[in-house]
């Protein structure tokens, strides 16, 4: 029988609408060279987001999912546009699947998460994918906690829940190096303390590593049967 062709596989993802099989999504990561092209116009039509859209809303959150899984870095740009989606799969998910791209996501995320230009909570995504890019990617932990402490060190603009993550997400990866730096911005006062305290940070750091980085380590095909 002939092999499926990109589209035709990713036509049945959108009838597939929640739960398409595992075996479909290993057979679009199987061809990937045709369908990451075609995953990334998934993930860029934010008109496919909606219940009522062909494939019931489902489509970009697979597709988000697979070029995760496929390592696409052609699907980085369009995966930062997700950052800031209000859609709860894309919102939490987003970070994770930019995490499994690895070190080529990691100076576009530095990138995006200091534009200002970009929605708020956006970038503190954009920070929250480094930290779980960290978790699969060990040696990317010096540059990615040095981002975070060089932006610890900013000027507060007036984005203290900004700040206030990026010292969540020092203490999640159990960035010792960093407390000096943490201390100075709770006394300089840009950090929101109705996100973290001081408190929280000292419990925090002593606790080890965030449980939730453990799913930066693992496979969206585990979420298909």
């Amino acid at each position: 029988m002939q092999d499926k062709t990109g589209q035709q596989l990713i036509d049945e993802l959108f009838a597939a609408d929640e739960r398409p099989p595992r075996k479909l999504m290993e057979e679009i990561i199987a061809q990937s060279k045709e369908a990451v092209p075609l995953l990334v116009d998934v993930v860029r039509d934010e008109s496919l987001q909606f219940f009522e859209a062909k494939g019931g809303g489902w489509a970009p959150i697979h597709a988000m999912r697979l070029l995760g899984e496929i390592g696409a870095e052609e699907g980085i740009e369009a995966l930062l546009g997700l950052l800031g989606q209000e859609s709860d799969y894309l919102y939490e998910e987003t970070p994770v699947a930019l995490a499994m791209i690895g070190p080529l996501a990691v100076r576009p995320l530095m990138d995006f998460a200091r534009d200002r230009t970009n929605e708020l909570y956006a970038r503190i995504n954009a920070c929250h994918a480094l930290t779980y890019l960290v978790a699969r990617y060990p040696e990317q932990r010096e540059a990615v906690v040095s981002f975070l402490r060089e932006e610890l060190g900013g000027d507060g603009e007036g984005a203290p829940d900004y700040y206030a993550f990026i010292v969540a997400y020092l203490c999640d990866l159990v960035a010792e190096k960093a407390r000096a730096d943490i201390e100075r911005a709770f006394e300089r006062g840009i950090v929101s303390t109705e996100v973290i305290t001081l408190d929280d940070v000292a419990e925090d750091m002593a606790s080890g590593e965030d449980w939730m980085l453990q799913q930066a380590r693992g496979s969206f095909l585990d979420k298909y049967r």
